[in-house]
């Protein structure tokens, strides 16, 4: 007998991440949706009697997971070859999804191979100001702040229990800090977003065979080969297990994404990101 369960769940699974996939999401753009900024007049009225309105994104990897309704492909959008959209019928479909666009604020729809991607905010505004959250991370990363971290965790926390895929995830987990390292905000953070929401914080099971060399200032291929040189692997059995991995900040997704990767070659099922920030610049310094 086929069995339908088993055969939908891995049509279901998270596409598998490579350094070959990783560069081609990158070569793609756009590389995020903002509904308080860039998308901001979506969704759009039209006049009956087909659609009382549309939405059309410029992409559906990941943001389709959490839409509230289906999307299609859109053959007709000029500038964004991997568009998706809806014909949105009736008044209450507009009004439901009108609402849930104002309800995501400031969050940004990430493009990758995460089986989905977010950011709470940008660290910047468009004037160069820093944004709520922005200012959060700043005083947390650079002055140790912990009250800034604990807003911090309270706000990813509110994020995970607000989106019900990230509601219904298994375990958080932390990109993993160097043993060396002192003070680091995703790990801290986790631990306390851990306790909030009752999901057990799995970053501890990482380990490094050897030095891991800082990548701050590195380009993606400098980025990948410094993780593997570190021979960072996941010492526990993820199988079928849906793991929300948290970073501070989300510039390019290298490192999200390889470790993303470190949690699916331990069986992991999806791996859904948030980061507390998105940069204005997507691309890593070349």
């Amino acid at each position: 007998m086929i069995d339908l369960a088993s055969i939908f769940k891995d049509m279901d699974r998270m596409k598998e991440i490579t350094k070959e996939t990783v560069e081609r999401a990158r070569a793609k753009e756009p590389k995020r949706i903002c509904f308080a900024t860039t998308h901001a007049s979506e969704p759009k009225r039209k006049s009956p009697p087909l659609f009382v309105g549309t939405i059309n994104v410029p992409f559906g990897e990941g943001f389709n997971r959490l839409f509230p309704h289906t999307l299609f492909p859109n053959p007709r959008d000029r500038y964004h070859e991997d568009s998706y959209w809806l014909g949105i019928e009736s008044e209450e479909d507009f009004e439901e999804i009108d609402a849930w666009v104002k309800s995501q604020g400031e969050r940004v729809f990430l493009r990758d191979c995460l089986y989905t991607s977010i950011a709470m905010s940008h660290n910047f505004t468009d004037d160069g100001e820093r944004t709520e959250i922005g200012e959060l991370e700043y005083r947390a990363k650079q002055n140790h702040d912990m009250e800034a971290v604990e807003a911090l965790a309270e706000h990813c926390a509110n994020t995970i229990m607000d989106i019900p895929l990230y509601g219904k995830a298994d375990m958080v987990c932390a990109i993993p800090p160097r043993p060396d390292k002192g003070f680091d905000l995703p790990s801290l953070a986790v631990s306390i977003i851990s306790g909030k929401i009752g999901k057990e914080d799995i970053t501890g099971h990482f380990s490094f065979a050897a030095e891991k060399r800082s990548v701050k200032s590195a380009t993606l291929d400098e980025k990948w080969d410094a993780w593997n040189d570190a021979a960072i692997a996941f010492n526990d059995d993820l199988t079928d297990k849906k793991i929300i991995l948290i970073d501070d900040k989300y510039q390019s997704g290298t490192t999200i994404q390889y470790i993303a990767m470190k949690l699916q070659e331990a069986g992991a099922h999806h791996v859904l990101g948030l980061s507390m920030v998105k940069t204005m610049r997507d691309t890593d310094n070349q």
